[in-house]
């Protein structure tokens, strides 16, 4: 699955990278993630309704039926060869290196680990936790705070995309790192069930908006030859911020408590709204 998805998401990237043209970038990087937005929102509610009624396997089996179908559409529409971009002098032998020496190319890959520390730490792992053992609620009530996250994110993406076209890029940023750092503070704040629904308002808000971003940023900075290895690095920052976010979440509220870690975690979002307010605009004309 793993492997899979590597594969996936980086050539799905590339084909928009090299498929867009650069004023609508973010609204197409919009609709791709609200795409995946809709599995995250609708998929879980899915499989439990096919294993309750089934079995735990029917879901497994309906999964690698639709991944099946998704290849035999890939194959039969996307075209064999991507456009081959218009590469200027000394672009075609850019590296990794080069890249990285690029401010707006380091601080997106930042910002994304960052949005996906909140989306896997914070939201898949921690305040299902903390709504749990803290609020005592039932799991059908968690799972309603969950789905109001990920419909709040779908719901304000076309918005985030048009708007980071529209404007320089940090704008959208620093609209989504100003409510994740809202929602946490309301989860350090109270143990309430209204309270625990405005923060789910305000996570969804920061990854719809901030997570749109960073993903143009990355396809403005990379010279055209180069986008498949920017989309691959981009993906290795969605990955670190989705594999260190529940570890640090998890051993943070182990050895402290949640509120002490829903504060920590507060720290890096503010750190990145500093970065993100210095963002030089990289939107191509």
């Amino acid at each position: 699955t793993g492997v899979g998805s590597a594969l996936y998401v980086t050539a799905a990237m590339n084909i928009l990278a090299r498929t867009t043209p650069p004023a609508r970038m973010a609204r197409a990087m919009s609709f791709y993630q609200g795409a995946i937005m809709a599995g995250v929102a609708f998929g879980p509610s899915i499989g439990g309704l096919m294993a309750s009624v089934f079995s735990y396997r029917v879901p497994l089996y309906g999964y690698a039926v639709l991944a099946l179908l998704c290849a035999v559409v890939s194959i039969t529409t996307l075209p064999a060869r991507l456009p081959q971009p218009v590469i200027r002098a000394g672009e075609a032998a850019g590296s990794a290196g080069t890249l990285l020496r690029d401010g707006a190319f380091v601080t997106a890959l930042a910002l994304s680990a960052t949005v996906f520390i909140i989306r896997a730490g914070v939201l898949s792992t921690l305040t299902p936790l903390f709504a749990h053992d803290q609020m005592h609620l039932s799991t059908q009530v968690v799972g309603y705070a969950l789905t109001v996250a990920a419909l709040v994110n779908l719901a304000v993406l076309p918005h985030a995309g048009g708007l980071s076209d529209r404007r320089p890029r940090k704008v959208a940023v620093l609209i989504g790192l100003a409510g994740g750092i809202i929602g946490m503070l309301l989860l350090a704040s109270s143990a309430t069930l209204p309270v625990l629904f405005a923060a789910m308002i305000g996570l969804g808000i920061c990854t719809g908006y901030a997570g749109v971003s960073p993903a143009a940023i990355i396809v403005d900075v990379a010279p055209p030859g180069q986008s498949g290895m920017a989309m691959g690095l981009y993906r290795m920052g969605v990955d670190f911020g989705s594999v260190t976010g529940p570890i640090v979440a998890g051993q943070l509220a182990a050895t402290t408590s949640y509120r002490a870690t829903f504060l920590v975690l507060t720290v890096p979002v503010a750190l990145m709204c500093l970065l993100a307010a210095r963002l030089r605009d990289t939107r191509r004309r």
